[in-house]
């Protein structure tokens, strides 16, 4: 039997598999089994990061913490699982696939952190997002390993509901902290 710490504070969802019969702690989901849903047409899910360039394109879309192309680079690197959608619009016979929404988390082992959710304004409200999510979910799923997987995220206001739907709920019991540093530009990180 795995045993789990006694504070429930950071558990935001836990992998299916754990093996508990007591109570578990607050948000924790035994028999996740995540389906990916249909895509809309002309729309195309790919298992791979966006590139660099699409990548920044997206961050510079959502509004969120700017970053560098240097920044994005290491943590592509860094992802564990990544994925994007394409959109080619299915009127227009010579369109050439554009990237409209990814999303990744990185970690490994018992704990994986999703980020970088982002899905372009004129492409919301068709599911896309969810579409990302639970992608991201069943590949947890499907290849971490045995035991308990703690999986956490930053959820702003409007994605709140999307998360909740997918077996999420915030830990009143925790305060999510962070600290932005200001770094400078090293010679290799200019473009």
């Amino acid at each position: 039997m795995i045993e789990m710490c006694k504070s429930n504070i950071f558990f935001h969802r836990l992998s299916p598999g754990t093996g508990h019969k007591a109570p578990l702690p607050l948000n924790t989901m035994t028999d996740a089994k995540t389906t990916v849903p249909p895509l809309p047409a002309g729309y195309d899910l790919v298992d791979t990061c966006a590139p660099v360039d699409d990548f920044y394109r997206l961050r510079c879309a959502a509004a969120v913490i700017q970053v560098n192309k240097g920044q994005i680079k290491t943590s592509i690197e860094h992802t564990w699982f990544g994925c994007h959608i394409t959109y080619t619009d299915p009127s227009a016979p010579d369109s050439t696939p554009t990237i409209v929404a990814m999303g990744r988390t990185f970690g490994g082992g018992w704990y994986q952190h999703v980020a970088d959710m982002v899905v372009l304004p004129e492409h919301q409200r068709r599911g896309l997002g969810d579409i990302i999510f639970k992608r991201i979910l069943k590949e947890i799923e499907e290849r971490s390993p045995p035991g308990p997987t703690l999986i956490t995220l930053m959820a702003d206001p409007p994605a709140q509901k999307l998360y909740a739907r997918n077996g999420f709920s915030d830990t009143p019991a925790a305060l999510g902290m962070r600290r932005i540093i200001e770094l400078p530009l090293r010679e290799n990180d200019r473009e």
